[in-house]
Order: C-alpha cells, then sequence, then structure tokens
C-alpha cells in the first residue's frame, strides 16, 4: 500500500449476520417512498435489507449502479476502472445463495467502490502515479477482503489525487476528478471522487472503503 495506511475495518462489525443487520431500525424512511428502479438512491442498511428480502435481486441493484456510472462518469471522472462482469457476477453468487437460504452478511448485495490506492486483486494499485499503472494487486488488502466476507459487490475503483497527498484529486494517469456542480471548482481531495460520485444526480456508491493517512 505504498505511504497509505488503510483503516481496517472492523472484522466483527462487518460480520454481523444477516438476522442481526435486518433489525438494524432504519429511521425516516418511509417503505413506500423507496423507489425501486432508484436503488441507487438508498442508503446501504435499506439496500441490504431489500435484499436479503428478496425484494429487489442483488443482480437489479448492480445493474442499476453501473447503468449510473455509464450515464454519469464520463462527464466527472470519479470512478476510473471498473469490471461490469465481476460486479454481476459476484452480485449473482449473493442472489444463489440468498435463494438457499443462506447467510449473505451485512452488506450482502450492497455495491460498494474501492479507491485505486487499495491492493484489489486483479486491478491496479495505482496511487494515481503512472510508475504503477501496470501494478496489478495479487490479493486483497484486509480491507477489501473484510467488504467481500461481508458480502459487499466491489463495483469500482476511484480516483484519488497521487498517493492521496493534495487538497484536489488530479494525476497524471488517471486525470481530473470534476465538481459536479461547476466543472471550475475543485471537489476536494481525498474522498473528493467519491462524494462527486454522490452528488451528480444524486448517484452514490452506498459504501466505500474508509482510510487514512499517517
Amino acid at each position: 500500500m505504498g505511504i497509505n495506511t488503510i483503516v481496517q475495518l472492523n472484522t466483527a462489525a462487518l460480520s454481523l449476520t444477516a438476522g442481526a443487520a435486518s433489525q438494524v431500525s432504519v429511521e425516516g424512511i418511509n417503505p413506500k417512498d423507496i423507489v425501486v428502479n432508484e436503488i441507487w438512491r438508498e442508503p446501504a442498511v435499506v439496500v441490504a435489507e431489500l435484499i436479503r428480502d428478496q425484494k429487489i435481486s442483488a443482480h437489479e441493484v448492480t445493474t442499476q449502479a453501473l447503468q449510473r456510472i455509464d450515464n454519469i462518469n464520463g462527464r466527472i471522472n470519479a470512478i476510473v476502472d471498473y469490471k461490469p462482469e465481476l460486479a454481476l457476477a459476484a452480485a449473482d453468487a449473493i442472489d444463489r445463495r440468498i435463494a438457499k437460504d443462506e447467510d449473505v452478511g451485512a452488506l450482502g448485495g450492497v455495491p460498494v467502490t474501492i479507491k485505486v490506492i487499495i491492493d484489489q486483486e486483479g486491478f491496479a494499485t495505482t496511487n494515481g502515479v503512472r510508475l504503477q499503472r501496470n501494478a496489478i494487486a495479487t490479493h486483497d488488502s484486509p480491507a477489501v477482503t473484510n467488504l467481500r466476507n461481508a458480502g459487499a459487490v466491489l463495483l469500482g475503483r476511484t480516483n484519488t489525487p497521487a498517493f492521496s497527498y493534495r487538497w484536489f484529486t488530479n494525476n497524471s494517469l488517471h486525470g481530473a476528478t470534476l465538481n459536479p456542480h461547476n466543472a471550475a471548482l475543485t471537489p476536494g481531495g481525498r474522498r473528493a471522487e467519491q462524494r462527486t460520485a454522490r452528488l451528480q444526480a444524486n448517484y452514490r456508491p452506498q459504501l466505500r472503503e474508509g482510510r487514512q493517512l499517517p
């Protein structure tokens, strides 16, 4: 992970059973207000519960998220690498497990984005640097492993300042992430690309990994 220190996700929290997670109270959200064909607007706990209850499939949730990327990302450049076939395969695996009444984890079927500073098997850990464009990770970081174990669907890789050491998101490899409200203004650094993805037309990955610089 180079100079970046990953905040390891709490394994105990992510290993909540589906039964325990289903008891989480979602205050302020009326089920009647949920628009299934715009499920990407909903928070992670709502999406996870709907998938567990088979009111919507993980495949449908992932497909909608991928469609939002196709429709929006070209204008903002928040997500710089993704493989739809892998995300859909992971979602289908979740749906098969649910059909067998298996525990899919607290985040079962929930789309998650991973920054390019974090090792994800089969993807380049570029850190936003040209010299690392071919630095393909051979294994997942502990944070990514925990997300997979909790049932999350890894949707795509998000941009970052080079080594995450800037207050704006731009680098020589992936280019700039734009502010969706005003392209002349920076959306900020570090988590900018994730904020940008959420702001543009209200698109947001339901969750993202956590990390902190030293």
